[in-house]
């Protein structure tokens, strides 16, 4: 893999002259998804080197989302910032990823073809503005939101980046403080996140629909109680429910996940059913379910939907130290997802039927350098 000056790797006028497709291609420097059946990059976090000793190692892989399966060269590799539980998540054209890393700074890298390029190794290090635990791009690729974790009083919150067309980014500063955020997910205008409270939300109210000003669409109690330790939200390709997940070791309650109902501008009460150690959650591209990692119990748990009605959570695979999610949306590979493994990348599919498809697990070797942390794939 060859590492280029930065300023080579990127070319944006704004031009709205139409692509390859006939479609005109948006005004924005990383808004185009490009040919939906392309092979895509993986890239995941390495969080360990061979002594054991803590890494902000990343390999880059190739997957055929035609005949899924990792093909990796140990050489193919850059550092940054350490990210071991979560999602590295890709602009819309799939040239700039990003990561919450360990330390609350964000690392964000280049990937045109070959040529991988590490734009900023910690941002926000110095900077004394969030601690990152999550980032999500918008839908043009203009701007990345940063979730930060913590209470309110030591700056929880949701904060916005600009994003250049060199990948630069700028700190915007917060936009809403909240506390305890987890699992936004943004649709057009607006979006969904679980948090203790954020903004002006009522006690008890812990899933919340907001306007991208920050403002304030609806909010509901995703838990009866004050128990709940969030591990993840996410919210259905439909927007008809948001799922919020509980871990928490201390409770004395069982582990659990909620099932909220959204609407245009409202958020039901939640319906909750029990799912050991639930780390990550991914929606079904088909709308009928929702996989999650249970983490302690080393399973892939499948818990179906049948329109407005959710099933029973019932296991579907073992996965070693299952972690955090990714998933194609469109193309031959519509439905793929990965699950980031002990040593190891495992491949599913939705397959549309009201259920997945278990294509295995490819390993990424035997050592702790081979332990697979945080994980992402172009869209």
């Amino acid at each position: 893999m060859r590492l280029v000056p930065l300023l080579l790797l990127f070319a944006c006028n704004g031009s709205t002259e139409p692509d390859e497709t006939g479609d005109p291609a948006p005004d924005t420097c990383h808004g185009d998804p490009g040919d939906a059946d392309r092979v895509r990059k993986l890239v995941h976090a390495t969080p360990f080197d061979d002594s054991g000793a803590q890494s902000g190692g990343y390999q880059v892989c190739s997957v055929d989302p035609a005949d899924p399966g990792l093909v990796c060269d140990p050489a193919d590799r850059f550092e940054m910032g350490r990210a071991f539980m979560t999602e590295i998540v890709f602009s819309p054209d799939g040239v700039l990823g990003a990561v919450a890393q360990d330390d609350g700074t964000v690392g964000l890298f280049s990937l045109q073809g070959d040529t991988v390029q590490v734009v900023h190794a910690d941002f926000g290090a110095g900077l004394g503005s969030f601690y990152a635990t999550q980032v999500v791009w918008d839908e043009d690729g203009e701007a990345l939101w940063v979730v930060d974790g913590n209470w309110r009083e030591n700056g929880g919150g949701l904060y916005k980046l600009s994003v250049d067309c060199d990948g630069t980014l700028t700190d915007l500063g917060l936009v809403v403080a909240a506390k305890q955020p987890m699992g936004l997910t943004i649709d057009g205008d607006r979006a969904f996140v679980a948090a203790r409270d954020l903004g002006d939300s009522a006690d008890g109210d812990n899933a919340h629909l907001i306007a991208l000003d920050g403002s304030s669409l609806a909010s509901g109690p995703a838990f009866p109680d004050d128990e709940a330790s969030v591990a993840h939200a996410v919210w259905t390709d439909d927007r008809a429910f948001a799922l919020v997940s509980d871990n928490s070791m201390f409770s004395g309650l069982p582990n659990r996940v909620s099932v909220v109902a959204t609407g245009e501008a409202s958020v039901g009460e939640g319906v909750v059913v029990d799912v050991p150690d639930p780390v990550w959650m991914t929606p079904s591209t088909f709308d009928d379910g929702v996989l999650i990692s249970s983490g302690f119990e080393n399973d892939l748990v499948w818990l179906p939907r049948n329109a407005d009605s959710w099933g029973t959570p019932n296991v579907i695979a073992s996965s070693p130290l299952a972690g955090a999610h990714a998933r194609l949306t469109r193309g031959v590979g519509s439905g793929l997802v990965v699950v980031a493994e002990n040593t190891g990348v495992h491949f599913l599919r939705f397959d549309g039927a009201g259920g997945l498809d278990d294509l295995g697990t490819d390993s990424t070797g035997t050592t702790t350098g081979s332990v697979v942390g945080a994980i992402g794939m172009q869209p």
